[in-house]
């Protein structure tokens, strides 16, 4: 039975098996070439063309992916297992060579001082980590100064998006055939097409250069802010992430070994960036919004028990300040939990009880006589039969809007489009939840665009300036702090359109932002036309 891991780029390191063998390019050839020399020369007794080959494409997939991890969100290593259990058939790390020749590549470029390593380490309780290696010397100045590339992502084999979870907790995870159901042959072709339609577009994150080094810090919220520094420190590290941009395809995941549990799409790097930052995402040159279902699990459940949901569905009588405030994301989280725990045992933590105010049996017996129509559904474990509804509706919504030409980012019961695709996304979501459930759905936007960007500069630069001369050096060092993902957007470009289709784009965006203007509304366009680079290009 072939397996798959559940391991992703996470906990500050790289997995190159999120690399293709087969989507590797040869901007890193030199060093490749050099490899061989060492590794298989021409010549040599028993070295045939055919390994040459194997061992030139292990090469490439080597320096690909420490590519791809040293331009990762923040810079991270590669982890490279080294045990020949790690490329048994069976092993959940799905390396794509051997262990003979992965090794061998990698000790050859650790001779060559193109990659530096550190050991695997593991305790006796099999905590620890898989050896690592980074990008050095010249391999490392070549990364530099060839900057961030976007590179067409080859999506993955059709026979590899459809997964079920088996066994406690989901701990083993296995790819789903036809034999398991039918359906199986529809759902990889549907997906297949969304991750096809996914691979030409340039998803990136309007991030300067300093933010991009730093990564993601987790959020700090009241109740770890009572913890120790050290207790912080350490939630801090076990819930960072980094983020390949490479990573633009999906999954569906179906939970308890069942095609009808679960089956919500995962795989993409937006769905961890943190939500404060999604606004920060870009699809091409447009800015996005992001909308999502109100209370979608429990207006699912009302609308199978035919009675109105009406108000805020986790106002349980604390007083929030608002819809962000701390006790109602735990109340949120609570509900969400006992629709899941099908043991009943759940609980908050003390420290999150301690910060609401309540012991576990108050906030039980709120939330029940909240949701007294539907409370012989808590503690049943219908959570995850929930998933699977909502994740049917995401499915019809990407394929909408792909069918409109709309790039449409999937974050389970939310959804980030290009802003001038709002209303589009709008229809299709209300339109899915009414048609599955015959009753109408509240929905929820994250519009604007927060602080500095890499097409608009500080309100300081046009301000404070004295002269023409000054404003384009100051604008000069802004754009020189957005160098990455300036070299990440120009390389998609290139690659996509030449240079007379650029240039009928840019007057297509001059006139919809001209009309707009003399119309006397706000242009979505408008960041477009703030920085010196857009400026360059459109005097």
């Amino acid at each position: 039975m072939k397996r798959r891991s559940k391991f992703s780029l996470k906990n500050r390191v790289y997995w190159p098996q999120s690399t293709s063998a087969d989507s590797v390019t040869s901007d890193h050839d030199q060093f490749v070439d050099k490899m061989l020399l060492l590794l298989a020369p021409h010549g040599q007794q028993g070295v045939t063309e055919e390994i040459r080959s194997r061992y030139r494409t292990a090469c490439r997939w080597l320096f690909e992916s420490l590519y791809q991890a040293h331009y990762s969100i923040p810079s991270v290593p590669i982890a490279l297992p080294k045990s020949k259990d790690a490329y048994a058939p069976d092993s959940t790390y799905g390396m794509p060579f051997g262990h003979t020749i992965t090794t061998r590549v990698l000790e050859t470029a650790k001779r060559c001082q193109f990659v530096t390593v550190q050991p695997g380490e593991y305790s006796r309780q099999g905590k620890g980590w898989v050896t690592r290696a980074r990008p050095s010397g010249r391999l490392l100045q070549h990364f530099v100064r060839i900057g961030f590339k976007w590179k067409y992502p080859i999506p993955p084999s059709k026979d590899e998006l459809i997964f079920l979870n088996e066994g406690e907790h989901g701990s083993l995870r296995r790819i789903a055939t036809i034999t398991d159901s039918k359906s199986v042959a529809g759902m990889r072709l549907r997906l297949n097409k969304i991750n096809q339609f996914l691979s030409k577009q340039c998803i990136w994150l309007d991030l300067p250069n300093m933010a991009l080094a730093d990564g993601f810090k987790p959020k700090v919220n009241p109740i770890t802010a009572r913890l120790s520094k050290r207790e912080r420190r350490e939630r801090a590290e076990d819930s960072r992430r980094a983020v390949s941009l490479q990573n633009v395809h999906l999954r569906r995941i179906f939970a308890q070994n069942s095609l009808e549990r679960g089956g919500r799409f995962y795989g993409a790097w937006w769905q961890i960036v943190p939500k404060k930052l999604r606004r920060r995402i870009m699809i091409n040159d447009d800015r996005t919004i992001e909308m999502d279902y109100s209370g979608l699990a429990l207006n699912m459940l009302y609308a199978m028990e035919k009675v109105p949901l009406s108000g805020d569905p986790y106002d349980i009588g604390l007083q929030y300040t608002s819809k962000d405030d701390e006790k109602r994301r735990l109340v949120k989280s609570y509900v969400n939990a006992v629709l899941n725990d099908s043991s009943g045992k759940y609980q908050l933590s003390p420290e999150e009880l301690a910060y609401l105010g309540l012991t576990h049996k108050e906030l039980n017996s709120r939330v029940r006589d909240k949701h007294s129509p539907i409370q012989r559904h808590f503690n049943t474990g219908i959570g995850i039969a929930l998933q699977y509804y909502d994740s049917e509706m995401a499915e019809k919504v990407i394929t909408v809007l792909n069918a409109q030409g709309i790039t449409c980012l999937p974050i389970h019961d939310s959804f980030i489009v290009p802003v001038m695709a709002y209303r589009a996304l709008e229809t299709a979501m209300k339109t899915t939840f009414q048609d599955m459930f015959g009753v109408e759905i509240d929905l929820k936007e994250s519009f604007g665009f927060f602080g500095t960007g890499l097409n608009g500069p500080r309100k300081a630069i046009v301000t404070t300036v004295s002269s023409v001369e000054s404003l384009i050096q100051a604008c000069i060092r802004h754009q020189n702090e957005y160098t990455v993902m300036t070299a990440y957007r120009e390389s998609w470009r290139s690659t996509n359109f030449s240079s007379t289709e650029a240039e009928l784009q840019l007057r297509a965006v001059n006139i919809d932002h001209a009309i707009f203007k003399d119309r006397g509304l706000h242009s979505p366009y408008e960041h477009l036309f703030q920085g010196l680079y857009p400026l360059g290009r459109h005097l």
